[in-house]
């Protein structure tokens, strides 16, 4: 209804595919463009934080010194039905977390902290206005996403170029996340920030029409001719053992297409998603994995078990582990400074003895993708879980790290990496 609306008051009508020439700047499409991508960018960068666990009390860090071992919370919480007074059991993480090691200080007691009146009357107001813009922002993404089907690979390459051009001008607060990223982590000065930004951009708009295509790409079975995977046979080597293995990557390249070539080459594939409040845009995105072949291991249905059983069948579980974890995660040194950083990949590895691939791919001139396999990683055990997570994640994230240092264009910079500080570091205010 809303493209029809939108078709209508721009006088275009379409038959059949679109041709060359409609693809140009109608305001439509400029419209459809900005909120649809504005919601896939916030979409990723929610996403970007897949809970691993949710220790209780104040943020973990390597510095503290006290930890100890086990589950972060009870089996089941209840909860009041807001409507009928009934109780029901939340189940969400029931079984994740008590295998999950509890990374955190020892004595430390959860943190109930009463919103003031002002905050409650702010979120009430808020809440109506970001659920009907994340809404509208959705169904943008659904125009955008029925517009980029009907291009050829060429055409969909420009769009996905005006695409990232306009949401660098219409993002200024990830614009100016990522210039300060950029200018921290490779001590590059403002201009050459700048060319790496725009350079960033321009690739996740065409990652974004790429992933929006893929009903396509797989039903013209286009995806052998557009991503390469070279070293497969460490890939290979890895599964034969039969433990399954733990696919290190991170937002790195077009990573969702990366995952639907590895369906194509016949590989089980599950990858952790976050659960998020748009559920409406969730489940397209879901839905366009699931075309795809991967299976999404949402957060709300016990993400560290499942991953366990994926691996115990000797399937792959792919973890990005690139992105700031909060309370939830350890911190690691990334670019020379502590980040908060999921210990998902680390733990299951150690527990099911999973083999660690790393795996990336990158964009070519030509906007075809060069994906790559690493050897196998080699992991530490020194006898205690708690330092074994700690060397690992460590580990993890140092080959991300080398991997942003030679294409730093491919790397999604949005996200506020170093957002989280660690206990020793003196607290800033946080936006």
């Amino acid at each position: 209804m809303t493209i029809a609306f939108m078709l209508a008051c721009s006088g275009s009508t379409v038959k059949g595919p679109v041709n060359e020439d409609w693809c140009r700047a109608d305001l439509w499409l400029y419209v459809v463009s900005v909120l649809g991508t504005s919601s896939m960018l916030q979409f990723w960068v929610n996403e970007a934080g897949v809970p691993a666990a949710r220790p209780q009390g104040s943020n973990p860090g390597l510095e503290n010194g006290s930890f100890r071992l086990g589950p972060s919370r009870p089996a089941a919480s209840t909860i009041a039905s807001s409507r009928g007074g009934n109780k029901v059991q939340e189940q969400g993480h029931r079984n994740s977390d008590a295998v999950y090691p509890r990374i955190g200080p020892k004595n430390a007691e959860p943190q109930h902290n009463e919103p003031s009146t002002h905050a409650k009357r702010r979120r009430a107001f808020r809440r109506p206005r970001s659920v009907l813009i994340s809404r509208v922002g959705g169904l943008a993404l659904r125009g955008l996403a029925w517009y980029a089907q009907r291009l050829t690979r060429e055409s969909a390459g420009r769009l996905g170029a005006s695409v990232g051009r306009l949401a660098l001008r219409c993002t200024p607060h990830r614009r100016g996340i990522a210039l300060r990223n950029i200018s921290f982590a490779l001590q590059k000065s403002r201009e050459e920030s700048r060319e790496i930004l725009a350079a960033c951009y321009i690739n996740l708009g065409k990652c974004l029409v790429e992933f929006l295509r893929l009903p396509t790409l797989i039903r013209r079975d286009e995806l052998p001719h557009l991503v390469s995977a070279a070293g497969e046979e460490h890939l290979k080597a890895a599964l034969a053992r039969g433990k399954g293995v733990v696919l290190l990557t991170g937002h790195f390249g077009n990573w969702e297409l990366m995952g639907a070539r590895l369906v194509a080459m016949g590989y089980p594939v599950n990858v952790l998603a976050r659960h998020q409040n748009d559920k409406g845009t969730t489940s397209f995105v879901d839905g366009l994995r699931a075309t795809a072949g991967m299976r999404v291991i949402s957060a709300r249905h016990g993400i560290v078990n499942t991953a366990l059983g994926c691996l115990r069948r000797g399937e792959i579980v792919v973890f990005l582990s690139d992105q700031n974890a909060g309370r939830e995660g350890i911190f690691v040194d990334f670019f020379g400074r502590l980040a908060s950083t999921h210990a998902g990949a680390a733990f299951c590895a150690l527990r099911t003895g999973a083999a660690v691939i790393p795996a990336f791919g990158v964009r070519n001139p030509d906007d075809t993708h060069s994906g790559y396999f690493l050897p196998e990683m080699e992991l530490t055990r020194t006898g205690s879980l708690r330092k074994d997570i700690e060397v690992n994640t460590a580990a993890f994230t140092k080959i991300v790290e080398a991997q942003i240092r030679l294409r730093p264009d491919m790397w999604f910079w949005l996200h506020d990496r170093w957002r989280a500080r660690p206990p020793s570091e003196t607290s800033t205010p946080q936006d």
